[in-house]
């Protein structure tokens, strides 16, 4: 995701992650500590990734935009929920959504392609 950022960060990409503890324990550390792991382990900083805070994306807690992307986009075999970290969807510059990627592929050919697709229109525009 950092070499996304900086490949297509000025020509209009935001990355923006939402850390969660919900799958097998892998982010139990405050924000302060998530921040500082992925910019120490990735070199993801904030000017790169917008990095909400920790928070539920399944179940009756989940963040309401986890409710509509997963309502709106479902995942592999209609999936109404996140099924594992780093699901990733893309959402064009007016706010629709695009497309669901699983965390169970290495999207980045088909991310690159679609980026730089909805790139293109939104300087048609």
């Amino acid at each position: 995701m950092v070499a996304l950022a900086d490949k297509y960060g000025e020509k209009g990409l935001k990355i923006l992650a939402f850390p969660s503890n919900q799958f097998g324990g892998q982010e139990p550390g405050s924000h302060e500590d998530i921040l500082a792991f992925v910019g120490n382990e990735f070199g993801a900083t904030q000017d790169k990734i917008v990095f909400f805070s920790k928070a539920d994306v399944n179940g009756v807690s989940a963040r309401p935009l986890f409710s509509y992307l997963t309502e709106q986009l479902p995942g592999d075999g209609g999936r109404r929920d996140i099924e594992w970290n780093f699901s990733k969807f893309l959402v064009d510059h007016k706010g629709n959504l695009y497309k669901r990627f699983s965390p169970r592929q290495s999207p980045v050919p088909d991310m690159i392609r679609d980026i730089e697709t909805l790139l293109m229109k939104r300087n048609d525009e």
